[in-house]
């Protein structure tokens, strides 16, 4: 079976394959990096506004703060899943050092938690072992920080020949189109 022979990218249709690009950066590497954004909120305090959070239950506070940790990672793990094939050539090395520093991180969740018995109730509670979770989050935000420049060189967050409307752009990852 063959397929169609594509048209070298030229002058006249580099809009056309930019505009299809940009849905792509908007949709795998733009919304992950906005997610991320709200899981480290929910990391610090289990809820996304503060005002929630007399609703919630202790167990209901740990499970978010633990699930939210655990996306973070997957966030990131995605990022760099949809976009390590257009990371320029002087930036795949570190942004694959990146990745890997990721699946350590990854490794050491299960750390950042553990069962123990309450002493008033006898039962299982689930504890957050704060000093642990926290050296996962500066690990994940560092790890996050550095993959941003990267992503920029390769016009994955600001493309490089296209003035910028930043309040457009904004309207337009809240309201999705």
């Amino acid at each position: 079976m063959a397929f169609p022979v594509k048209e070298p990218v030229s002058e006249g249709n580099d809009s056309q394959v930019w505009n299809t690009g940009k849905f792509y950066s908007a949709g795998k590497i733009m919304m992950p990096l906005m997610e991320h954004d709200k899981d480290l909120k929910i990391a610090f305090s289990g809820v996304e506004n503060i005002e929630d959070k007399p609703r919630y239950s202790y167990e209901m506070i740990v499970s978010n703060r633990l699930e939210a940790l655990s996306r973070l990672v997957e966030n990131l793990k995605s990022i760099y899943d949809n976009s390590w094939f257009i990371i320029k050539k002087e930036d795949q090395e570190s942004f694959t050092n990146l990745y890997n520093r990721l699946i350590n991180v990854e490794k050491c969740l299960e750390g950042a938690a553990k069962i123990t018995n309450d002493a008033r109730t006898k039962a299982e509670v689930l504890v957050i072992n704060e000093s642990h979770f926290s050296l996962c989050i500066k690990s994940i935000r560092e790890i996050h920080r550095e993959m941003l420049r990267p992503l920029n060189n390769a016009s994955l967050i600001f493309p490089s020949s296209e003035e910028i409307d930043i309040d457009k752009l904004k309207r337009e990852m809240i309201d999705g189109g």
